[in-house]
């Protein structure tokens, strides 16, 4: 090869193989420095294509190069919605084909069914998931291929958007709220005269004096008084039943328990609405049906105050965190 390169590129050459020769499990870096490589043609001065250095320098199959790259792709378009991301490039290959805001879509849902249900990411699940976000991935690609002609990009999202497949406090996989919580949340609001997302089994600890199930869908109903809520946490349900409370007229006071999603659109919401807001320390353990703690979840909380009754809020939940 007659070409040469320059100081900065050679320079920036030996940083990305450097990253390379680290090893091949780290496949975020890996993948961007290969991106690198092959954008700028670095391979260039002892390789005359990019498919031959990856074979030659590290046998590497085009293939899994290719999926290295996009894998560090979908990375980077997730992680401006979640903290937890894909860790091997196994679980981000499902959602390589997909348009950029369905990347992002898809994988929250990911981390939301995980977080309800306390099991760990895996390849399968996000392959589940993926299968689902297809068809609103083709009428998102549509609507870039056609923009005169297409609603916006955020629309066909939000009415195509898969039903979430949430365990809404129903059936024997239920985990509730550790009774401390709902007893302090008793004592700042004198009573619990609500709970929007509800269950029989759950209202046992709760003592709510009515309640809403998933069969009844409480979203529909006009909600009053003192108000606690645990919600389900996927989208686009948590987001429904945080706007729903922030636009109640009729409420009194209300708690709610929630995984800290300040970066959310739903989290913003509630914060907006609040007065008051603690950040436990640590992760809350939530209980089974026999009354014992859960693991840890991937998420810490954030438990929100609706009300005038501030002063007793912030000296009732200091007890379990930082609270402003």
């Amino acid at each position: 090869m007659n070409e040469i390169l320059n100081i900065d590129e050679r320079n920036e050459l030996e940083r990305c193989e450097v990253v390379i020769r680290q090893g091949l499990e780290t496949f975020i870096e890996v993948g961007q420095a290969l991106t690198t490589i092959r954008d700028k043609r670095l391979y260039r001065i002892e390789f005359g294509t990019f498919e031959d250095y990856c074979s030659t320098k590290w046998a590497l199959e085009r293939r899994q190069a290719y999926r290295l790259m996009d894998a560090s792709k979908v990375i980077e378009n997730v992680s401006h919605g979640t903290q937890t991301l894909p860790t091997s490039e196994r679980q981000a290959r499902p959602l390589t084909s997909f348009e950029p805001e369905i990347q992002l879509e898809a994988w929250k849902e990911v981390v939301h069914q995980s977080q309800e249900t306390g099991k760990p990411i895996t390849a399968a699940t996000v392959q589940q998931v993926a299968e689902q976000w297809k068809p609103v991935n083709q009428d998102v690609r549509q609507a870039k291929e056609t923009p005169m002609f297409a609603p916006p990009i955020e629309q066909i999202i939000e009415e195509k958007r898969p039903k979430a497949h949430v365990s809404y406090n129903t059936g024997e996989n239920e985990w509730y709220t550790p009774a401390c919580y709902i007893e302090s949340a008793r004592r700042v609001m004198g009573s619990i005269d609500l709970d929007p997302a509800s269950s029989l089994i759950a209202n046992e600890r709760v003592g709510a004096t009515k309640i809403y199930t998933q069969e009844d869908d409480g979203l529909q109903y006009e909600w009053s008084g003192n108000v606690w809520m645990n919600p389900p946490y996927a989208q686009p349900l948590i987001m429904h039943f945080i706007s729903k409370l922030a636009e109640s007229e009729n409420i009194n006071q209300a708690i709610v328990l929630v995984n800290n999603g300040t970066e959310t659109a739903w989290g913003q919401t509630l914060l907006k609405a609040c007065s008051s807001v603690c950040f436990p320390q640590g992760r809350i353990k939530f209980i089974d049906p026999e009354g014992n703690p859960g693991q840890s979840p991937l998420q810490g909380q954030m438990i929100a105050y609706i009300g005038s009754n501030t002063d007793a809020f912030r000296i009732e939940f200091a007890q379990y965190g930082t609270v402003l």
